[in-house]
């Protein structure tokens, strides 16, 4: 066992995946998640998996408890994207929490929407985690299901499943569980997230208050790092194609990118089998803890649209948030009673994008903050948005950033005015 390995959960590491009763999804199974981790010897334990990084959490002041909750998908039994991690300051800092509210703040995890783990402390942000740790915050990060096992349409009825349990006695019995007489506020929220994780949070924001909750989704602050608002479709750097410290020619990508394909279209034909019917949320599925999964987002963002392929599964309706906001802004006045409803309220949006960033184009991230400015305004007032645009940065840079850097400084202070937030519990 490596170093890294000590840090992994062994259902990570050794995972022992149920079979299912039909050999069909099984053998497909087994062929797509060969055509995802092509290269050989990727296991858990090798990325971002120092002793400091996993223990990050505990490191910088937080506690952090995974607890489970049941998305409404019939006969589905826990799944690991079924799972939710909460943290708040190991002692708060007005020792009793009795009958005070902590503030919420959501942060969905990045990834291509085809790997990361909320156990995996590397994935997390540093800085993030000192922010909950210095606020009287109760920090939620979820699981999600995940490319190319599950489609974009799976993926957002999970997140609006996810909203669900956030409103529900499940998560206030869990925040019990932290510390007990502790209470959420749910208004005022944050959400964040970090390139797929920022489009997820932006999917919050523009149809919460579509999910049918038991109240307003009431969010105060959007923040975000390098968003993916587009369909993943990477720009070739200069020096050539390179995954995993390893080089690849454009022959390379389409072997293996129309292997993927291939598996990819097996389990979705497996799934569908007229005598089989099941839906990808019974399946057992390896859990995605980086890097393993990341080769799908490597190979769907490089090779023939096939990322936005896997995600839209044939459904044109499934959209990315560029497209979204296009789609909302086409509105004729009124329509919104009927085809979209608009939040409840309008945040404020924290954003920062590198623009050395290939992965994620900055200037989609402008062209979405434009559409933002116009859509969302009120008579001449345009919703506050800070976007910081950072020279020479490229994409997934900031994991290991501490809170006391100058530009993240900047907009932690900003969003702890904005949410009248003190460290010293008041």
């Amino acid at each position: 066992m490596s170093t890294g390995d000590s840090f992994v959960p062994k259902d990570a590491l050794e995972p022992k995946l149920n079979p299912s009763p039909h050999d069909r999804i099984n053998l497909a199974r087994t062929k797509l998640q060969k055509a995802i981790d092509f290269l050989p010897g990727m296991r858990p334990g090798e990325y971002l998996n120092t002793e400091d990084q996993q223990q990050r959490y505990q490191n910088n002041g937080c506690k952090p408890e995974i607890f489970n909750y049941r998305p409404g998908y019939g006969k589905t039994h826990y799944k690991w994207w079924s799972e939710v991690l909460l943290a708040v300051q190991t002692e708060p800092k007005d020792g009793d929490v009795e009958n005070k509210e902590f503030g919420l703040f959501v942060d969905f995890h990045g990834g291509g929407f085809t790997t990361g783990d909320i156990r995996h402390g590397g994935w997390r942000q540093k800085h993030k985690v000192q922010f909950i740790s210095e606020n009287n915050i109760v920090c939620v990060c979820p699981n999600y299901p995940l490319m190319p096992w599950f489609t974009g349409l799976e993926i957002t009825d999970a997140i609006r499943m996810f909203w669900h349990y956030i409103f529900s006695e499940d998560f206030q019995n869990h925040v019990q569980a932290l510390h007990a007489g502790l209470k959420v506020r749910l208004e005022n929220i944050v959400v964040s997230g970090d390139s797929a994780g920022a489009w997820l949070a932006m999917y919050s924001f523009l149809y919460g208050s579509m999910f049918d909750l038991a109240k307003p989704l009431n969010i105060s602050v959007v923040y975000l790092q390098y968003p993916m608002f587009r369909h993943y479709n990477r720009s070739k750097p200069d020096d050539g194609w390179a995954f995993y410290e390893t080089k690849f020619t454009e022959d390379d990508i389409k072997e293996h990118g129309e292997k993927l394909r291939a598996a990819w279209l097996e389990w979705r034909h497996a799934l569908a089998d007229e005598k089989i019917n099941e839906i990808p949320f019974n399946v057992d599925i390896k859990r995605p803890w980086a890097p393993l999964g990341m080769g799908a987002s490597f190979l769907g963002s490089t090779h023939d649209n096939l990322w936005k392929e896997m995600f839209q599964n044939n459904d044109t309706k499934v959209k990315d948030i560029v497209e979204r906001l296009e789609d909302i802004q086409k509105l004729p006045t009124g329509a919104e009673q009927t085809k979209y409803k608009k939040p409840a309220n309008i945040p404020d949006f924290y954003i920062y994008h590198g623009n050395a960033d290939k992965n994620c184009l900055i200037e989609d991230t402008q062209m979405a903050v434009d559409k933002i400015k116009q859509i969302f305004k009120v008579g001449d007032q345009e919703p506050h948005v800070h976007f910081k645009k950072l020279k020479n940065i490229v994409h997934g840079f900031d994991h290991n950033y501490d809170a006391s850097t100058d530009f993240i400084k900047d907009i932690h202070e900003k969003i702890q005015a904005k949410l009248a937030v003190k460290k010293d519990g008041s």
